[in-house]
């Protein structure tokens, strides 16, 4: 388990999203979903440019299995963010997976330029503690687990079924502003 800061970026410097024209004017993105389950915590910044005619409002959502996303405990509802406005986040992780999700609404054709960047604390987090290579030392409690139950073979079995999933799909393509597996998404962009 690492124990030591690791920088990550979001959403690259810098990033457009545009709406897709349509009777919709709630237009939705997110990042792929992250595994955390080795890390306590994220510190990041967000930061979006001038919108045409809408809001723009971010949201950090948690997930079990990345397929059913929950709102964070520390942030229940989403942060709106005005134009050239910079917000600084520390979210601390519970669940495996993490992503952000950003919603715009308001416009026929939105479109704004953005960015999220920062750092995933290190330390175990959530509920997924990093699995061990061998037993720990005498006298030392860790999880309390069933009795046979292997932790890595757990993840290794889960991350075999993430990877089979996206192999499946037939790779990786931008769908509607988001990077999913083979065709799952919104429309292409």
């Amino acid at each position: 388990m690492p124990d030591v800061d690791a920088s990550i970026v979001f959403l690259p410097r810098f990033t457009t999203l545009v709406g897709a024209p349509g009777s919709s004017t709630i237009f939705e993105f997110t990042t792929l979903p992250l595994d955390v389950s080795r890390h306590g915590g994220a510190q990041f910044q967000i930061w979006r440019g001038p919108i045409s005619g809408g809001t723009f409002t971010f949201f950090m959502e948690e997930s079990l299995d990345a397929q059913k996303w929950v709102l964070g405990a520390s942030t229940p509802e989403g942060v709106v963010l005005a134009a050239d406005e910079t917000k600084f986040c520390s979210y601390s992780f519970r669940l495996r997976w993490f992503r952000i999700r950003i919603q715009l609404t308001g416009a026929a054709w939105p479109i704004v330029t953005c960015w999220a960047e920062g750092l995933l604390r290190g330390g175990g987090g959530g509920v997924w503690p990093a699995p061990m290579a061998s037993a720990p030392p005498p006298g030392v409690s860790g999880a309390v687990t069933p009795s046979g139950f292997d932790r890595l073979a757990l993840k290794k079995l889960i991350d075999s079924e993430v990877f089979e999933r996206f192999r499946r799909g037939g790779g990786f393509g931008l769908y509607r502003g988001t990077l999913q597996p083979g065709g799952q998404g919104g429309g292409k962009l």
